[in-house]
């Protein structure tokens, strides 16, 4: 996963092995052990890059995240907007 994510330019932040962000077009990705989560404002250009994804491993389960390291993530479409507790 982190050669396809430097391939696709994504930077991480700060160092951290598992913060990923591509400045261009405004997504983050988080990775933690087997499951990664994507961010980021443009719905358009997170499906583009989940496309990318899943050519290039196999994802068995895709799901809205609730929870993420211990992290409730409450999402609202209607809205757009997300909150973390």
């Amino acid at each position: 996963m982190k050669k396809l994510i430097k391939k696709l330019k994504f930077d991480r932040i700060n160092g951290n092995n598992y913060i990923y962000i591509n400045y261009k077009i405004g997504v983050i990705i988080i990775i933690y052990i087997n499951d990664f989560f994507i961010i980021g404002p443009n719905f358009k250009k997170i499906k583009k890059l989940k496309k990318i994804i899943y050519t290039k491993f196999i994802i068995n389960k895709i799901n809205l995240v609730q929870y993420f390291v211990r992290i409730r993530i409450i999402c609202n479409k209607k809205k757009k907007f997300f909150n973390l507790y």
